[in-house]
């Protein structure tokens, strides 16, 4: 949603089991402060090893200043994709920020043959916050906190990046066009841009993560070009 927020949090301590693996009875452990009010979401990156694993994890999260457990809640390791971030959900807590909390993530039967590790790629750990309009327009340091937050969230969003770029590409296709900016480049670039494009869509999960970086990449460079070629084309003919 448009008022959630997601932040890799400090941690303050992360006890990860024996090589990573959630075995049978192996916990993770992490302990980190909450950055903004109205925490929702603890997500957690795990290792799949490419197939569908067996395993049921008991999730539970405490606030350190209350003596039971906040939350817990069992989850079917069946549905976790690999190195994805998978959402932990719980009851929303109003006054997180500057509270710290704990998370215990346990095995029930994990084995060898059928369990989940907690994947080394970074953030291991992300947090979400769910804020409302009313509390933002009482507090107006926040809102402007959740403002850069906001931002850091769609750039670092790979697809939201991706999508941006190829929303630009058409207007610096046309603008070469009516500008009549003859040369061969142009088809090549156009080419390239289906390519780029379409390949994804019938590819498997890696090659997409692959080939959108690719499409981002050249597309900027591609952009770059483009509106060099214009303007120099444009000085040449005042």
């Amino acid at each position: 949603g448009f008022f959630t927020v997601e932040t890799i949090p400090t941690l303050e301590k992360i006890i990860l089991p024996p090589e990573s693996k959630l075995f049978k009875n192996n916990s993770l452990v992490a302990r980190f402060k909450g950055i903004l009010p109205h925490l929702g979401i603890v997500s957690i990156r795990f290792n799949t090893f490419d197939r569908i694993n067996n395993d049921t994890l008991h999730f539970k999260i405490i606030n350190e200043d209350n003596t039971e457990w906040f939350y817990e809640g069992s989850y079917k390791t069946d549905q976790f994709q690999p190195k994805k971030l998978f959402p932990f959900g719980f009851p929303e807590v109003p006054d997180s920020e500057g509270k710290t909390f704990v998370v215990i993530l346990t095995s029930e039967s994990g084995s060898p043959s059928s369990s989940v590790a907690v994947s080394r790629d970074l953030p291991i750990i992300t947090t979400r916050y769910v804020l409302n309009l009313s509390t933002l327009k009482q507090k107006p340091i926040l809102l402007f906190r959740f403002i850069g937050y906001k931002a850091t969230n769609f750039i670092s969003d790979l697809r939201f990046i991706s999508y941006l770029m190829i929303s630009f590409l058409p207007l610096c296709l046309y603008l070469l066009i009516y500008k009549k900016v003859k040369n061969r480049f142009g088809l090549f670039a156009f080419v390239m841009f289906g390519i780029l494009i379409g390949i994804p869509r019938m590819a498997s999960p890696p090659i997409v993560e692959i080939f959108s970086a690719v499409a981002v990449i050249s597309l900027t460079i591609l952009t770059i070009i483009f509106i060099r070629k214009i303007i120099r084309y444009n000085s040449k003919n005042v």
